[in-house]
């Protein structure tokens, strides 16, 4: 009975992996090599270049492309609203 302090072999089987994640750290020692992620839409090709944005509410913006950043947060110049039809009145 004096191994029943914290932590250590819970119910005398293996002992449990306890860090983060990891899964397979420490069997056989061997790490797979992960290829780098691809970016679902390249806005590199789209640099300059007209491109309609439509938004969640429904709104659409018609723009230049001038700049974006990995969390798709993107720069248009000229930049107008088109109409979409639907209609606001109640």
């Amino acid at each position: 009975m004096s191994d029943r302090g914290r932590g250590g072999n819970r119910g005398g089987g293996k002992p449990r992996g306890g860090g983060r994640g990891g899964g397979n750290a420490g069997a056989g020692g061997q790490q797979t090599e992960r290829k780098p992620r691809e970016a679902i839409l390249d806005l590199g090709r789209f640099v300059d270049k007209e491109i309609r944005v439509k938004f969640q509410g429904g709104r659409e913006v018609v723009g230049v492309l001038k700049g974006y950043d990995q969390l798709q947060n993107l720069v248009l110049d000229e930049v107008r609203e088109e109409p979409t039809g639907m209609s606001t009145d109640v």
